[in-house]
This record gives C-alpha cells, structure tokens and sequence, in this order.
C-alpha cells in the first residue's frame, strides 16, 4: 500500500502542481515556459554532477599513477621521466617488469636491449629482496597465512595491515571500507576495491555458518 502511495503522488504531483498554477491564473506558454526552465536546471544540475565525476576519476587517476611513479623511482632507481615512461606503456607494479619478456621492454620507445635487461635485472632483485623481507617480517608481527590469500592484497598492503594490528581474516572482516582504505593510504584502493576485499575475508563466516 505505501508502495501505491508513494508511486501515485509521484504521477499525480505534477499534475496537482500544473493544476495550482493554472488555477493561479497563469497561461499556458506560462506554465510551458516555467517547466520549461525546470528542465533545463535539471540539466544543469546532471551536467554539473558528471563534471564532478569526471574531475573525482581524474584526480583518482592521478593520484594512483603518481604512486607508481614514485614505486618505480625507488625500486629500480630510475628517474620520473622513465617511470612516466613505464606506466604510459601499461606497467603497474615491479613485478610485471621483473616478468615481461625483454624484448618487450626494449620495443618502447626511447628504450634499447641494454636499457631494458638493466631495468629487468634491476626489477628482478627488488622482487627477491622484498619478498625476503616480507616473509620475515610476517613472522615476527605474526599475520596468519590466510590473509596471504584475499584477492586484492599486496604484500605492501598486508604489512600495513599487520602494523594496524589486523593479521587475520576475522580482524580483515571487521574492517568497514573507510577503515581499510585509511590504514592502506590515499588512493591506493577505491572504496569498491575496498568493499571486495572486505567481502572476500568475511566468506569463511558464511561457510561456516553453512556447514554448522
């Protein structure tokens, strides 16, 4: 009944408020011209809203390519102008440059064999050393294997986690989207990804329940 109610005044409103005017005294190209200029803000405001959408992604996009920039800088020792480089090509992470095929690498442009192997080698070292130093350090701050296995999840992002005292899926879980995106840093997930990632730990509480 409320459902009737609220989808009747929706239809009827306009027509009780067409009524009102006409019944005001206003002429017909009045009232057309007066939800004439209704629509128009209507548009505006749509249009307004999409600019506002539009400059969010932006700035989202420059946010995230900036930290890679930065990831780049420091893993391979390489200066802004070659991390540009790398992620106009489509490169995010060290670990995709430590795998791609060299000659990959040496078909960009501006790039040759010797520039590409160096950069591959480079890559590859910073790869061994972090994951070395990942496993060590979820030892002694004690992060259960299973939060390894979320979707999502970088070994970076993990070792942020842990120091915030979240080391397994049950305290992962408990986390609301807001919460994980401040303990993981501006602009290194979305609130969708967030959102994902949350779901993905909080799965063995549905399995659970399932088989109880």
């Amino acid at each position: 009944m409320k459902n009737f109610l609220v989808l009747f005044f929706l239809i009827c409103s306009p027509i009780v408020c067409c009524a009102q005017i006409l019944g005001d005294g206003w002429t017909r190209e009045e009232h057309d011209a007066y939800w004439q200029e209704i629509q128009q803000r209507d548009r505006e405001r749509e249009r307004a809203h999409q600019r506002f959408l539009e400059e969010q992604e932006r700035e989202r996009r420059a946010t995230e390519n900036r930290i890679r920039s930065e990831r780049f800088v420091s893993a391979l020792d390489v200066d802004e102008m070659i991390a540009h480089v790398l992620i106009s090509e489509g490169f995010s992470t060290v670990d995709e440059i430590a795998l791609v095929a060299v000659d990959e690498l040496s078909s960009i442009e501006g790039f040759d064999e010797d520039l590409a192997q160096e950069l591959q080698n480079r890559a590859k070292a910073f790869v061994e050393k972090r994951n070395a130093e990942f496993v060590e350090k979820t030892k002694t701050l004690g992060v259960d294997d299973s939060l390894k296995t979320i979707s999502g999840l970088d070994q970076d992002m993990i070792l942020s986690l842990a120091e915030h005292d979240v080391k397994n899926l049950d305290d992962l879980a408990d986390l609301a989207s807001d919460e994980l995106m401040e303990i993981l840093g501006e602009g290194i997930i979305t609130e969708a990804e967030a959102n994902r990632i949350i779901m993905s730990a909080r799965e063995h509480w549905f399995t659970e329940d399932e088989n109880n």
